[in-house]
């Protein structure tokens, strides 16, 4: 493969690239640089061309190109083309290789080039050569003035770039620091702010084709001063003096630090307008002012003021406010409003700032009538209003009772000095009975009308009512029941609401009479016509029922609708309580019961009606007579009670009479001590006697709190009665006391009772003359053991008056022997068992010890 070119008439180049068709097949071209034409797969020359080929394999591929298009910069002449580097690609060719070796592109490269000259070259497989033609890049050169402090610009000294562009070169100034001036090829040019910057400026070259200069020029930016400045309440920000760049944005920023305050004057002594010019931040107490461009030097100063506040005073019709309308004060000033009322007038309603009513809390009352509102600091603008009203007054009226109304019926507010009316109306049949008000101690009514002229107070009225004289009223559902042919009586009944002024009433038949024949014969007398008893005779065949109707009149001639009294007859029986006679001791109690005959239907109910003299029936069975009689204890000879039976409808009495036999002796209690065990059963006995030898039984009355007890059975012997019990003591840790009490009765009203006193001691092993269980031997308990000693023997005796269940003397040994009886137990007590104790007392107690001989050992443990 290789290639030569020719001139291309006048303007261009031709371009042959010959190949072996042989090796390879032209696929595609492409054109780098500029405009041309290809034509390809060129049937090869003839060996007559200047270069020795084979006719047979050989083709080229021919290129021309418009050079002066791209602008070439070699001559278009038939004068050699310089070949230098850089050197600048034309076009691309692709070929296939043969023998299936793919697709290989190829950059034709000439190693020289001259009008009609030829040059060969040998492509590797992969590799690629280059026909090129060199085109000259331009460059720009920069300088600064001064060179350095002022400013920079990129890219900084020369710089080559590709024919044609157009660079951006961009200058940065430095603070304090401007362009002056910008040449381009000693030309004076614009430069551009880049977007987005305040210090860095562009410029772009038109499209270069030769090289070129820039210069930049720098000048310092003259400075300002600015002197602030402020008053008392307030600061400035920044004080005092402050150079500022010509052109520069300056901002200060004035801030009011009094409370109350605000700014007085501001002045720029550039600006005329200052003052207007001041924008609000966002701190209602901030301001700022702003220099946009400073050109000039300048001062500012600000003063402050304390705020001045209106305080705006108005009142309607019936009073006054003192300082009416619009007045002004210095902030924090106290302000007093005086509030004046007009005669019969009052506040009616005060605000502030339209606010809701505030009379009640904001005001001051004066002795004079007068209000006093106080503003104790102004720190607003403050409206203040006032309304007036009539002064008004409550009539509460009140009616004690029934009987009538008043107007006005609740309690009513009047504006002062009005007359006001007050009517009085009693309901039917009632009348005024009194009538006052407080603010006249002589006021009546006239008419049953009262006025109070020009209202000048609160009034309260009142009033109460009385009947007038209305008819009394016959009661009405009155019933009697009788047997036919027997005579019954009752009581005509009424009322009067008038009562007492219309008591006396009486009595008669609606036709006036007091005498009248029913519809069934019957006979009925008003026997009494003020106290209103009557008589009925039923006729013998009478059966059924009857009625008859009465009247009542009053003392004033008021007469009752009739009223009806109902009559049922029933059949006869019988209802016969029979006497008797009881014999009962002085003191002594007696219980009874009287016999009785009664075929009625009814249910009887017994009661005493007439009380015994010489004693008291202390009880009586209202279902069954059966009755409890206490004889006085100094009754003699005989006495009576009556007993009254009925059925509601029949009744009849007995009398009891009581005749008095031997004065009865009273039973006495022995009372006696007990020891117990805790959480054990111990026995004991009760003991009372009997002069008489009555047979007395045993109750106890008062159970014991710290245990059980249970009575057995009484013998009596002689005037001596006893019942034997037992005594469950509760579980206790320490030594306590317990009590419980009974009672003896010898049936004949003689009751004595007793007391038995529980002593109560852990369980645990004592010894038995330890009798209060507290391990220690007392002088008493020595002395117990000491008797049993002396006496030689000893038995069994729960009811011994020690409590420790021992007797001197033989006899029952049934029980467990004395804990000192130990060696041996023979139910006698030895000198050496006898010491034993007496070594417990002299040491001060005893405890329990297994190896001791007796169990115990001497001394508290």
């Amino acid at each position: 493969m290789y290639g030569h070119s020719d001139n291309y008439g006048t303007t261009g180049i031709d371009l042959r690239i010959h190949y072996d068709s042989s090796k390879f097949t032209f696929k595609s071209s492409e054109i780098l640089v500029g405009a041309g034409d290809v034509f390809g797969d060129v049937v090869a020359w003839d060996d007559t061309d200047n270069y020795d080929n084979d006719a047979a394999t050989d083709k080229y591929i021919r290129v021309n190109y418009d050079l002066m298009a791209e602008e070439w910069p070699y001559p278009t002449d038939d004068s050699n083309l310089p070949i230098t580097d850089p050197l600048l690609n034309l076009f691309n060719l692709t070929f296939t290789a043969a023998a299936g070796t793919g697709t290989t592109a190829f950059n034709v490269t000439a190693d020289q080039k001259a009008a009609t000259a030829f040059y060969d070259f040998t492509p590797t497989a992969s590799g690629t050569v280059t026909l090129s033609a060199e085109v000259a890049k331009p460059k720009v050169t920069t300088s600064l003035t001064p060179a350095t402090g002022a400013g920079t610009i990129s890219p900084a000294g020369t710089t080559e770039h590709e024919k044609n562009s157009s660079p951006v070169y961009e200058i940065t100034v430095a603070t304090g620091y401007r362009i002056k001036e910008c040449k381009v090829n000693d030309t004076v040019v614009e430069v551009a702010l880049k977007t987005g910057e305040t210090d860095i400026y562009q410029y772009s070259f038109d499209p270069l084709t030769a090289d070129a200069t820039i210069s930049v020029e720098f000048e310092e930016i003259p400075k300002f001063k600015i002197t602030s400045s402020a008053g008392d309440n307030g600061t400035i920000a920044p004080l005092g003096d402050n150079e500022v760049l010509e052109g520069a944005t300056a901002v200060y920023t004035i801030t009011i630090t009094g409370a109350h305050y605000e700014i007085d004057t501001f002045t720029v002594s550039t600006d005329s307008s200052a003052f207007d010019n001041l924008a609000a931040g966002t701190d209602p107490n901030t301001f700022t002012y702003t220099f946009d461009s400073v050109s000039a030097a300048a001062n500012v100063n600000v003063t402050f003021k304390l705020k001045i506040y209106k305080v705006t005073s108005t009142a309607d019709t019936g009073g006054s406010i003192s300082d009416p309308g619009e007045k002004k004060y210095g902030a924090t000033a106290e302000v007093t409003r005086t509030i004046t009322p007009l005669d019969g007038y009052e506040v009616a309603t005060f605000t502030v700032d339209g606010g809701p009513d505030v009379k009640d809390t904001a005001l001051t009352k004066n002795a004079d009538g007068t209000s006093t509102y106080t503003i104790a600091s102004l720190e607003k603008d403050t409206a203040i209003n006032v309304t007036f009203k009539k002064l008004q007054y409550t009539v509460t009226p009140t009616v004690t009772g029934d009987g009538g109304t008043i107007t006005p019926a609740t309690a009513t507010a009047y504006d002062a000095g009005t007359d006001v009316e007050i009517v009085v109306t009693p309901d039917a049949g009632y009348k005024v009975k009194t009538f006052t008000v407080d603010t006249d101690a002589t006021a009546a009514l006239t008419d049953n009308k009262y006025t109070l002229a020009a209202i000048n107070a609160n009034v309260a009225v009142t009033v109460t009512f009385e009947l007038d004289n209305q008819n009394p009223v016959a009661t009405t559902g009155l019933t009697l029941d009788v047997a036919p042919g027997e005579t019954a009586g009752d009581t005509l009944t009424g009322y009067d609401l008038d009562a007492p002024e219309d008591i006396p009433f009486s009595f008669s038949f609606a036709n006036g009479t007091t005498t009248l024949l029913t519809a069934k014969d019957g006979i009925v007398k008003i026997t009494d016509t003020v106290a209103g008893t009557y008589t009925y005779k039923a006729s013998s065949g009478a059966e059924g029922v009857d009625s008859f109707t009465f009247i009542v009149t009053d003392s004033k001639g008021g007469v009752s609708e009739p009223a009806t009294v109902n009559v049922t007859f029933v059949q006869v029986c019988t209802l016969d309580l029979v006497d008797d006679e009881i014999e009962v001791a002085p003191g002594a109690t007696k219980t009874g019961k009287l016999d009785v005959t009664y075929d009625c239907t009814g249910t009887l109910s017994y009661s005493v009606i007439a009380a015994p003299a010489k004693g008291r029936v202390s009880a009586i069975n209202t279902a069954t007579g059966d009755f409890t009689y206490k004889a006085d204890g100094d009754a003699t000879g005989t006495d009576t009670f009556t007993i009254e039976a009925t059925d509601g409808t029949k009744t009849d009495t007995g009398i009891v009479t009581v005749s008095f036999g031997p004065p009865n002796t009273d039973p006495e209690a022995t009372s006696t001590d007990l020891t117990a065990i805790g959480g054990e059963v111990t026995s004991g006995t009760l003991v009372a006697t009997d002069a008489d030898e009555d047979t007395l039984s045993f109750t106890i009355t008062q159970v014991p709190t710290k245990g059980a007890v249970v009575i057995g059975t009484v013998t009596t012997v002689g005037v001596t009665s006893s019942a034997a019990y037992t005594y469950t003591a509760n579980d206790t840790t320490v030594p306590t006391t317990d009590t419980f009490f009974f009672t003896v009765d010898d049936g004949k009203g003689g009751i004595a009772e007793g007391t038995i006193t529980v002593n109560i001691v852990p369980a645990g092993e004592y010894s038995s003359a330890d009798m209060d269980r507290n391990y220690e031997i007392s002088l008493s308990e020595l002395l117990s053991v000491q008797q049993l000693y002396t006496s030689g023997a000893y038995h069994c005796d729960p009811d011994e008056v020690n409590d420790d269940g021992y007797a001197i003397g033989s006899g029952d040994q049934t029980c467990t022997p004395h804990t000192s009886d130990y060696t041996p137990q023979d139910w006698e007590i030895s000198l050496s068992e006898f010491l034993r104790i007496t070594q417990f007392y002299n040491l001060f107690g005893y405890h329990v010890d297994p190896d001791g001989e007796d169990g115990f050992a001497a001394g508290p443990e």
